[in-house]
């Protein structure tokens, strides 16, 4: 079974990456903070390449009335 705990913490810091991006004020501070999320979805990428996993895009996920229809039939 594959172990996801290193992708899920690298998620976890770009997550909180990017609302301090969002937050920052400043240009210098903005700046870096989009430096810094830059480098996590790299680390993040490298990531998902080392476990051979692909990423879905919210278009490619089922939506609620599909899912319910792959449920129903």
């Amino acid at each position: 079974m594959t172990d996801f705990t290193h992708l899920n913490a690298i998620q976890e810091r770009l997550f909180r990456a990017r609302e301090r991006f969002e937050t920052a004020k400043a240009g210098q501070a903005r700046d870096w903070h989009a430096h810094e999320v830059k480098m996590i979805e790299r680390e993040e990428a490298s990531e998902y390449e080392f476990l051979g996993i692909v990423p879905q895009s919210l278009d490619e996920v089922l939506s609620d009335s599909d899912l319910l229809g792959e449920l129903v039939a």
